[in-house]
């Protein structure tokens, strides 16, 4: 991708083919699972990016001796306090906002490879309408 200072969640989802719908899923399980192993090293700048300052990297620092394990510390519980509002968009944002363009570039291809299926928290269309 072209590099530039100002860099939006717009143009990464336009770079990477995304859509809204995409987007504003909520982050699958398996992908907190992928993006605590290999994304996200700088999660202890996030919690008050995605309004979670309740979420204390000290707390989890101490709970958790690997850094994948704080990661994935931090994304549960964020899951567990905001639920379906743990959105990819969200996190990409956060992590531009904290200028973590690769991370938030590494978000994007794990939604471009995800399986395309309705989203459980979009508003689904009554075909009957």
């Amino acid at each position: 991708m072209a590099t530039s200072l100002s860099i939006t969640v717009n143009d990464l989802m336009k770079y990477y083919g995304l859509t809204e719908k995409d987007c504003n899923c909520e982050i699958t399980k398996v992908h907190f699972e992928d993006m605590s192993r290999t994304l996200v090293k700088d999660w202890g700048s996030l919690p008050s990016r995605v309004g979670m300052p309740s979420i204390s990297k000290s707390d989890i620092d101490r709970d958790f001796k690997t850094e994948k394990e704080r990661r994935l510390a931090f994304f549960s519980q964020w899951k567990e306090i905001s639920g379906c509002e743990v959105t990819y968009r969200r996190l990409i944002s956060a992590l531009l906002d904290i200028n973590s363009r690769d991370d938030a570039e590494g978000v994007c291809k794990l939604l471009q490879e995800k399986p395309k299926e309705p989203c459980p928290n979009s508003v689904l269309e009554d075909p009957g309408r």
